[in-house]
């Protein structure tokens, strides 16, 4: 392959190298220019731009919605099979967020449950929850524990991590899970609470947290604009 051919093979390499440097200062889920307005940016051909975006779109740092226009796409997750909480995970990873608790309760009897998700059978609190992060909303959460695992946590502060809260004030450590995760479309009652439009494509994520005994501490459903995939596993710290 001779220099020219060669450099106008690596071109749209390099290109979705800058482009990708640029997505950094955007939002999750935010519009990014047009192919239009980009190759009048970098000085080059739409041809190299389409390719350059191809390239990104393979490697999951954006995604295409026919009609709407290309957007930046939320962080890949990486399942290696450890167990964390969701905010233990963002800590991690780095992400500032912010968690506001929509509501907290104790459900009395498993009578005044709403869901079939999630069977109860005994006094437990219900925790519903906010992840955003920039503006961006990152996860609708709710979260029933049994009370008798944890008396008074409706009193405790919910804005962090659920697991270090039930490990450091109530010696119940979260050993083992099991989740499904499946895909569906957000629908009008969690799209306001996201923030985000009804029939967004999003991942549901259903998990049963235990203790080293094997007690059942938590039960809970999150919902979070991604992509669409199915898992089902168990996990062990």
């Amino acid at each position: 392959m001779g220099a020219l051919a060669k450099e106008e093979f690596l071109k749209p390499v390099r290109i979705s190298e800058l482009i990708r440097a640029d997505l950094s200062e955007l939002a999750i889920h935010e519009v990014i220019p047009t192919e239009r307005q980009m190759a009048e940016h970098f000085g080059v051909s739409r041809v190299t731009i389409q390719k350059a975006l191809k390239i990104l779109e393979r490697s999951g740092f954006i995604y295409r919605r026919q009609g709407s226009g290309t957007f930046v796409a939320p962080p890949r997750e990486t399942h290696n099979h450890s167990l964390r909480s969701f905010s233990e995970d963002l800590t991690l990873r780095g992400i500032e967020y912010k968690t506001t608790v929509l509501d907290v309760r104790l459900i009395e009897s498993p009578e005044m449950i709403d869901t079939t998700w999630a069977r109860i059978n005994e006094p437990s609190y219900r925790i519903e929850r906010v992840r955003t992060t920039k503006k961006v909303a990152l996860s609708w959460e709710v979260s029933y524990v049994k009370a008798r695992f944890a008396p008074g946590l409706d009193k405790e502060p919910l804005s962090g991590s659920l697991y270090k809260l039930l490990s450091d004030n109530y010696g119940q450590v979260v050993e083992s899970a099991d989740e499904e995760i499946s895909s569906l479309l957000i629908g009008d009652e969690i799209s306001t609470k996201l923030s985000v439009l009804a029939g967004t494509p999003a991942l549901e994520i259903q998990r049963r947290a235990f203790n080293k005994r094997g007690d059942c501490l938590e039960i809970a459903r999150a919902i979070r604009p991604s992509g669409r995939e199915f898992l089902k596993y168990s996990v062990r710290r």
